[in-house]
């Protein structure tokens, strides 16, 4: 009777640390089981930034040598009563990546986006024109790659994304050199919806013929979700396309990394 009170115990706190390790791994986002059985999650190390500078950013075998942020550039116009509103950005980086051989990938991305809006106004007491309510929010990434200075060696990152009522397009994103596409795709903590989190884990996953070759958690969730960026990249994978990859996922950790850090509304999180 002792031995099976015994072994009942160890059973349960068995189970317990299980169901612990899980929780544990779903803190970060979720990604294919192919990829995450050949690879290694590798940590990002942000590494120091001077001015008009992109961080040093740096995970396993690669790291950011050198990088620039351009300025931003930015228009607004409205109606006469101001009840439209039309607001343009854009701005672009560059860096130079490399790893161990000391192959380089050299990096320009551009950002452009544009935000029309309606706007109710008071005119009178009691008397509005217009209403509240976002038009089109759109947001254009696109990112130039080549490989040890040789030109022809060129890939190409494409994304583009817009919401509101006027907007017909469900956005897109790849990575492409003309013969090879690799689509890229949002990837979440959230993803299997049994451990969801109010401020989940954000991140992408690269895939080619529903195989996942790499994938990159830009942001960590919780309130400190900024410094838990991981990266992950099949080990099967040339040494070129590894290095193409990680230049990829470091424009778009920039990219995100920017805009996420400017979030200083937690609730905007809830619907993710």
């Amino acid at each position: 009777m002792k031995t099976k009170i015994i072994r009942q115990i160890l059973l349960t706190a068995l189970a317990l640390i299980t169901i612990s390790a899980l929780a544990q791994k779903q803190k970060n986002i979720v990604i294919d089981s192919g990829l995450e059985a050949n690879s290694t999650a590798l940590k990002i190390k942000m590494g120091g930034q001077a001015l008009n500078k992109i961080p040093k950013y740096e995970f396993g075998d690669y790291a950011v040598v050198e990088g620039k942020v351009g300025a931003v550039k930015s228009s607004g116009s409205s109606n006469l009563f101001d009840t439209q509103q039309q607001e343009k950005g854009k701005t672009q980086f560059s860096f130079v990546m490399t790893d161990r051989a000391e192959n380089r990938a050299t990096v320009n991305a551009h950002i452009n986006q544009e935000h029309r809006s309606s706007k109710e106004q008071k005119l009178i007491a009691f008397f509005y024109i217009g209403e509240n309510e976002v038009l089109l929010d759109k947001h254009n990434f696109s990112v130039t790659i080549f490989l040890n200075n040789d030109t022809s060696n060129l890939w190409l990152l494409f994304m583009n994304y817009e919401t509101g009522s006027q907007s017909n397009n469900t956005g897109t994103a790849f990575l492409t050199n003309g013969q090879r596409k690799i689509l890229i795709a949002s990837a979440s903590s959230n993803s299997n919806l049994k451990n969801a989190r109010k401020i989940p884990a954000l991140g992408y996953q690269f895939i080619e013929n529903k195989q996942a070759l790499s994938a990159i958690q830009y942001y960590g969730g919780g309130l400190l979700g900024l410094n838990k960026g991981l990266v992950w990249i099949d080990h099967q994978l040339d040494e070129q396309l590894k290095l193409v990859l990680s230049s990829a996922m470091t424009a778009l950790l920039h990219k995100e990394y920017s805009e996420v850090s400017e979030i200083d509304d937690l609730d905007d999180y809830e619907d993710w």
